[in-house]
Formats: structure tokens, C-alpha cells, sequence
């Protein structure tokens, strides 16, 4: 298919992949036979202003969890077409990994009929704002598929750039609007001034002798995601931590746990922002020397 992703904001290279979750397709460009496309989203410039209204009507939490919901949802069956120039068959998407920098998948294509596995990583920051399009071709069924993708123009094509397709048009375009809610995000001063806040809302909680106990949903949460580690279901863990600092956001140990567990998916720009609001909250804990040192070499690990 024409309409590709990721061109020139992500990395693509050869990796092994994880064992592949069952409902996720990725595809690369398709031939040219197949070049007959529906705009249902377009795009607009990343110049400062907010992408489209719903994309804004998501907050981030929000957004990451549609992310990660919509890669779940059923896809397209196995798809042969054009990669490199050569003839591949592309199999589900692996191993899904979302931060705060961005997002990567795997992709366990052949070539040839050889093994090709692949590894994709994007950084919102680079990405843009993307756009959803239906897709008529002879590797969608039932009056077509849709991709997400960036290009502005329908037609444009790249080796080794990658899509992912739905089969149906709500998650594509749930998967989208997500994906600009969070590119919106990582490029404007959204992400200070929501600490700006956290920061006022801290030190009233700091002065306040009276510490309120977990209330019920966050409590909730931090069952779950104990048990989620019990279990060594790190990405389950991690998604109720966050559930719990959002309701609940005057809790250090969550933020606390969530940095821990984002440095052990190698996420350190998520670990070192994660501990910086522990911090925040208890600047003079026993831990708080090495928690500064763990964010410092966090943010050094982000920045390289």
C-alpha cells in the first residue's frame, strides 16, 4: 500500500523479535497495483498548534491507554507485499512498547521466504502528526482496511517504511487521535506546566501534617499491580500504577514503584520523570540521595 509510517522519524532495523501478540498486522508499502485511497483523517503541520479536536479531548493517560488498546483489536489477515523489493509476508506486531519519548514494535517478516525480523521505533517528537486512511487493496477484504501514517501525500512511497493496519475505521482512528494527543504533548510546554502544578499540589501536601490514606480506587490499583508483578506482567503493573497516581497523585510509593519499573524496561525517560515527582513529594526521604542519583543517570541514559 502507498500510505507508510514512520519514514524518516523512526528507526527500522533487523532484531529478533518477541513471541508475537495474535492481533496486531504490520505492512509494509504495497505495490503500485494497489494504490487506491480514502483519506477518513487528514493531517496538519506540527507548527505549535493542537492536532484535531479529538485528538485534545483525550488526556494523556487517556491516549496511552488507547494506544495500547487498539493494538490489541483485530487486524487484517497476513499480508504479501513489497519490502526492499522483494516479496515478503508480514506477521502480527510484537512486542508493543509505549513511553513518554514515543513508542516501538517488532515485526517478524520474511523475505524470499528467509526469517527478516524487524524492529521499529518512533519518537513523538519527530513523528508529526499522523492521519488515518482507508485502504483498498487486494490484501484488504470485506471494501478495504485502514493504516495510520504521516505523509501528507497519499501516493508517496519508501522502502522499508512501515504501517499498521485495522479492519475496522474506530480504532484506526482511535489509534491516531492518540498518537497526536501524545505528539501534541511531548512538543509543547504541556508536560512542565502539568508539573508547574503537581509541584503546588506537592508542597500543600508536604505542610500537611495529616496524610490521607489511599482512597479505595487507587487502592484498588495498587493490589492489582502487586499482583501484576507477583506475576511478572511488568507493561499490567505499570498501567495500574499509573492508574493509581492519576486518581490519587499525593502517593510517593506509586510514583516511586513506576520509576523503578520503567527503568527496568529500559524506559529511562519515563523512570527519571517518575522519580523526580517522588521527589518532589518526599524531597528529605531516607532514599532520596540515591533516588537523585538514579534520575540523574536516567536522564543521561535519555539524552544519549
Amino acid at each position: 500500500m502507498p500510505i507508510v509510517w514512520l519514514l524518516m522519524a523512526a528507526t527500522v532495523h533487523g532484531q529478533a523479535a518477541a513471541p508475537a501478540r495474535p492481533n496486531a498486522q504490520a505492512a509494509a508499502p504495497d505495490t503500485p497495483s494497489a494504490q487506491k485511497n480514502t483519506v477518513i483523517a487528514a493531517p496538519i503541520p506540527v507548527n505549535g498548534a493542537p492536532p484535531p479536536a479529538g485528538a485534545m479531548a483525550l488526556s494523556v493517560p487517556q491516549a496511552r491507554d488507547a494506544m495500547r488498546e487498539a493494538i490489541k483489536t483485530t487486524f487484517v489477515g497476513p499480508i504479501k507485499t513489497c519490502l526492499l523489493c522483494s516479496l515478503a509476508v508480514l506477521s502480527p506486531v510484537t512486542d508493543f512498547r509505549l513511553s513518554s519519548s514515543g513508542f516501538s514494535y517488532g515485526v517478524a517478516a520474511t523475505v524470499n521466504n528467509e526469517p527478516f525480523p524487524v524492529h521499529v521505533s518512533a519518537d513523538f517528537k519527530k513523528l508529526g502528526y499522523v492521519q488515518a486512511y482507508k485502504i483498498s487493496s487486494y490484501s484488504c477484504s470485506n471494501g478495504g482496511c485502514y493504516t495510520v501514517g504521516f505523509l501528507p501525500k497519499p501516493n508517496a512511497r519508501a522502502a522499508s517504511s512501515f504501517s499498521i493496519e485495522w479492519s475496522d475505521e474506530t480504532t484506526a482512528q482511535s489509534f491516531a487521535e492518540a498518537v497526536n494527543r501524545l505528539v501534541y504533548s511531548a512538543l509543547s510546554s504541556e508536560g512542565e506546566n502539568d508539573f508547574a502544578s503537581f509541584s503546588t499540589a506537592a508542597k500543600a501536601w508536604r505542610e500537611n501534617p495529616a496524610k490521607p490514606p489511599l482512597g479505595p480506587e487507587a487502592d484498588r490499583h495498587r493490589i492489582l499491580a502487586e499482583n501484576a508483578i507477583k506475576e511478572k506482567d511488568l507493561e499490567s503493573a505499570i498501567d495500574h500504577y499509573e492508574s493509581a497516581v492519576e486518581v490519587q497523585p499525593m502517593w510517593p510509593e506509586g510514583w516511586f514503584n513506576l520509576a523503578l519499573l520503567y527503568a527496568e524496561q529500559n524506559d529511562f525517560a519515563d523512570a527519571a520523570d517518575r522519580i523526580k515527582h517522588y521527589l518532589e513529594l518526599v524531597p528529605d526521604a531516607p532514599d532520596a540521595q540515591a533516588a537523585r542519583t538514579n534520575m540523574i543517570i536516567w536522564e543521561d541514559k535519555t539524552n544519549k
